[in-house]
Formats: C-alpha cells, sequence, structure tokens
C-alpha cells in the first residue's frame, strides 16, 4: 500500500494523493459519532489575541493531569512560546458551556523525528487547573496486536475534505501493523482526520478502557489507515511523568518575578518572560528595549475594558488578555503609537498612531496566517 506518511494539514492534502473514496464509505468511515461525554479530551486552539478573533482549531489533546495536556509533537513545534494556545474544555468550540484555558508551557518529546513521526508526542502546560477530572496512563499496558479494537476521539473533520468545525467526535478503527513505537489502524468503521492529531486512542482490554496511543498522521483522504504512536513506550512515559510532576509544582498565577504591570508594558523594559504580566512574553527586540507582550502581538499598554475595537478609538484595538472573566478584554494600545520619533520610547507621537498601529497590526496577521498555512493533521 502506498502511503503518505507526512503529517496531512492544509499544505498536505493536496500533495498526498490517494484513491477517490464513495459518498458513502466517506459517511461511514470518517464522520463517527457526536461525543458529548470524554470531558477530559480537549481542542486546542491558537491563542486569540484580539477580542474579535474567532477560535482556530490547531489539533485535539487529552488531560493526563488537572495542568497538562497530552498532544502530538507536530502540533506544537512553530507556536511553541509561552502562552501560544488554548484549550478548550467542551462538546465543540461553539459549545457555550464551554471552558478556555491558555497555556503556559509546551514540551515536545526530546526524541521526536518529524519525518517519521516517530515520538510524535508533547505536552501542554495550563496556566491554571482544568475542571474536569483527567485522564491516566496505565501503569502497565499490553502491547497492542493487530485485530484489536480502538476508539479515537477529536475535533476534526467529519469527511474527507470537509471543513474543520471543531465539534468533538469518536469512532472505532482497528489495528492493522504494529511496530515497536506506533501502529496503523484502518476503518473499523469510524477513522480520523485533519484536527484530529494529538487525539487519544484507547483499547479495552479487560473491560477497562486504557489510553494507549495518540493520533499523529494518515492518508490525505481519511479514507485508508490512521498512524498512531504507542505510549506504553518506556521513555515516552517517563518523559509524560516528569512533566506531570514537574507541573503539579509550577506556578499558579501571577509571576512572582514580574516586574512589568499590564497598563505600563511600554514604559518599562524587561529582560526574561518572567519580569512580564501573567501569559505575556518579553520581546528583546522591541524598540528602547525588551518590552512585554502577547504571543503574536506586538508590545502594548493595556487601558480599559472593551468589547469591541470602536471602543478603544483609532490609536487602539480590542485585546484579549486572558480568555474569559471582566479584564478579559482590554484596549491595547501599541506602544509604537506612544512612541517619540528618534528616543525609541513612550511619549505620545501627534499624527502617526495611526499608520502604526495599520502596520502593528499588519505584522499580527501575517504571523496568525503563516502559522495557520503550517497545521498538522
Amino acid at each position: 500500500m502506498s502511503r503518505c506518511r507526512a503529517a496531512v494539514g492544509l499544505l498536505a492534502l493536496a500533495a498526498c494523493q490517494g484513491p477517490e473514496a464513495t459518498s458513502e464509505a466517506q459517511r461511514a468511515i470518517v464522520g463517527g459519532s457526536l461525543d458529548p461525554g470524554d470531558p477530559a479530551v480537549v481542542a486546542i486552539i491558537q491563542r486569540r489575541t484580539r477580542c474579535a478573533d474567532e477560535p482556530a482549531l490547531v489539533c485535539t489533546g487529552a488531560l493526563v493531569s488537572p495542568r497538562v495536556v497530552l498532544t502530538a509533537a507536530h502540533c506544537v513545534r512553530l507556536d511553541g512560546d509561552v502562552g501560544g494556545y488554548e484549550v478548550v474544555i467542551g462538546a465543540s468550540l461553539a459549545d457555550p458551556a464551554a471552558v478556555f484555558i491558555v497555556t503556559s508551557d509546551s514540551r515536545a518529546y526530546p526524541g521526536f523525528d518529524d519525518a517519521s513521526h516517530r515520538g510524535d508526542v508533547a505536552l501542554l502546560r495550563l496556566s491554571e487547573p482544568a475542571p474536569v477530572a483527567p485522564l491516566t496512563l496505565p501503569d502497565a499496558a499490553s502491547a497492542p496486536v493487530a485485530g484489536d479494537a480502538v476508539r479515537a476521539v477529536g475535533f476534526g473533520v467529519a469527511q474527507s475534505g470537509g471543513i474543520l468545525d471543531g465539534v468533538k467526535r469518536t469512532g472505532a478503527m482497528v489495528i492493522s501493523t504494529v511496530s515497536a513505537t506506533s501502529f496503523d489502524a484502518v476503518p473499523g468503521p469510524g477513522m480520523t482526520c485533519a484536527g484530529d492529531s494529538g487525539g487519544p486512542v484507547f483499547r479495552t482490554t479487560a473491560g477497562v478502557e486504557e489510553l494507549v496511543a495518540v493520533t499523529v498522521a494518515g492518508d490525505a483522504r481519511c479514507t485508508t489507515f490512521s498512524i498512531n504512536d504507542r505510549l506504553d513506550d518506556p521513555a515516552v512515559r517517563a518523559f509524560v511523568a516528569a512533566y506531570v510532576a514537574d507541573s503539579a509544582t509550577a506556578t499558579v498565577g501571577s509571576s512572582p518575578t514580574a516586574t512589568v504591570t499590564p497598563d505600563d508594558a511600554c514604559r518599562t523594559a524587561c529582560a526574561t518572560d518572567g519580569d512580564c504580566p501573567d501569559l505575556m512574553t518579553c520581546d528583546p527586540f522591541a524598540p528602547g528595549g525588551g518590552r512585554c507582550k502577547l504571543p503574536g502581538a506586538l508590545p502594548a499598554d493595556f487601558a480599559e475594558p472593551c468589547a469591541v475595537d470602536s471602543e478603544c478609538g483609532e490609536d487602539a484595538y480590542c485585546a484579549r488578555r486572558s480568555p474569559s472573566g471582566a479584564e478579559a478584554c482590554r484596549c491595547a494600545v501599541p506602544c509604537s503609537t506612544l512612541q517619540t520619533p528618534g528616543t525609541g520610547c513612550c511619549a505620545a507621537a501627534p499624527g502617526t498612531a495611526t499608520s502604526h498601529v495599520l502596520v502593528a497590526l499588519g505584522v499580527v496577521l501575517a504571523v496568525r496566517g503563516r502559522r495557520r498555512r503550517h497545521r498538522g493533521w
């Protein structure tokens, strides 16, 4: 069988070729069924830095501790900075009861090989504990065997060539071949697809369902096979256990070393991310020296609460400082609008604000667009 073993993303879908699938096969194999359960299975989205942003699905993941999400390494290889993602706990991205939590760190398995998907495992640390019970890795999982039935869960597309609607679904597959670090699965009749990368794969042994693998790739049309990295590898399990233990004692809430406040980020220099307020990073290349910023945005001061950009005036926009709460959305004034020409800092520059804001927003949109083109399966 000819395979395209690369992670199937927006570019790879066009590059990887496979046989045409019938509409009946698409309905039966890819669709699966809606999954109102599995609360520990979460959607991973790009962090929203503007309050007008809609959630943009990156991958699927699974809580393995109150503050750690297990996913695929290729999902976090570009946006691995502090606070680069949010996880969504709920039945869909549009679920009115969904809980959004920003990540504070990410870590890819050191043995990850992008070409083969070997070790395609990563972990995300949440900025606060999740409100649902996590999954647990079995202490001594038995090796997978060809012919075993497994169940996958993900927020990916419901049919080959479909759109990412961000709805959680589940489907059954059958293990076809097994290697030392992964196994392939064929439709049973479900099949994972784009957006399901990083999602959990379960197997029932002696009446107990266990988390045994992470979805990492498959054929371009989502009708033939999927590749799943095993979690019974001792090195992978040690990697997960160490990160979970570290996350249990990691700081939650305000950084004890923060020297910058959100409303004075343009005037106070930073040297490291620890100098910045929660979920902001230090940009060492900002004019006038290091300045704190939201990931994917330019340095800015944060002023009064807002709901839409128009409430902030032409020199600012409505930024999302945190996923929810009274202080979630605040007017952001890019530092470039506050600079005195030639000084690199901090005083009003009449007549230049609008052009600076347009440049700032253009850079942000370009960065966001570049990230979206490189999503994994």
